[in-house]
């Protein structure tokens, strides 16, 4: 009986073993979802104020069938930015930069251009104004100073009448 529960216990403990996938190859290249394409999406984004390049904008190329990011980056120092290897369909490309409005433009990406250059694309920056800001403060009722303790006898509320 012990021999039976002993080997049936080391099954158990080895079976775990062989249960686990395999680790996938460390060597191994993730292809992106849609590398398969061939068009090429370019750009510049620039302040529509003062005509400089805008730079660091969030650019997500979003599929307009089902809304789902297909692809994204960032524009560099001078405002550019480029999209390859994208898929034909229909998209959208969404411009995203605090304290700027975002910005969306349809695009149809066919075979038969490659190249989409979308040239300087302007952003508008978002104005917000903020009414009257008042600051208040109160003292603590008891400080402690490096030499003394100071009591403000002012903010005790058994002092009020």
């Amino acid at each position: 009986m012990k021999q039976v529960l002993l080997s049936f216990l080391c099954f158990l403990l080895f079976s775990n073993l062989f249960a686990q996938e395999k680790a996938a190859d460390p060597n191994a290249v993730m292809q992106p979802a849609i590398a398969d394409g061939r068009g090429k999406i370019t750009g510049t984004i620039i302040d529509s104020a003062n005509g400089q390049p805008v730079e660091f904008v969030t650019l997500a190329l979003i599929r307009a069938s089902d809304n789902k990011a297909v692809d994204g980056t960032l524009t560099d120092d001078a405002g550019k930015f480029t999209l390859s290897k994208v898929p034909s369909g229909n998209y959208r490309l969404s411009l995203v930069f605090i304290g700027y409005k975002t910005k969306d433009i349809q695009l149809d990406i066919d075979e038969k251009r490659d190249v989409h250059d979308l040239g300087k694309v302007s952003l508008s920056s978002l104005e917000q104004t903020t009414q009257e800001v008042l600051v208040e403060g109160k003292r603590v009722l008891i400080e402690e100073k490096v030499d003394r303790i100071v009591y403000n006898a002012e903010n005790d509320a058994t002092n009020k009448g």
